[in-house]
């Protein structure tokens, strides 16, 4: 299964920087997960993707074997360009 999240920066004269806030977590033998951040800097009224991926990687697996929780938290920070060249 893959999930597309997309990212919005809605400040007009601030970019954004997506980090990780805390790792994926959740735990299954039976599945894996992971995700992507498409481009981590985001341009004033830009946008972004994160792309989150769920596999199977054991079978056979029974209806209540096949359910799994997974979360994981991002964070954005703003760039300040009014001083960008200030250095």
């Amino acid at each position: 299964v893959t999930i597309t999240y997309t990212v919005d920066n809605h400040e007009k004269d601030v970019d954004a920087v997506l980090s990780q806030k805390s790792a994926l977590t959740g735990s299954n033998e039976y599945f894996e997960a992971s995700y992507a951040i498409n481009n981590a800097n985001i341009a004033k009224e830009g946008s972004t993707t994160v792309t989150v991926t769920v596999k199977l990687v054991k079978t056979p697996v029974t209806a209540e074997q096949g359910q799994a929780d997974f979360e994981f938290t991002l964070a954005a920070n703003a760039v300040d360009n009014a001083n960008a060249n200030n250095g």
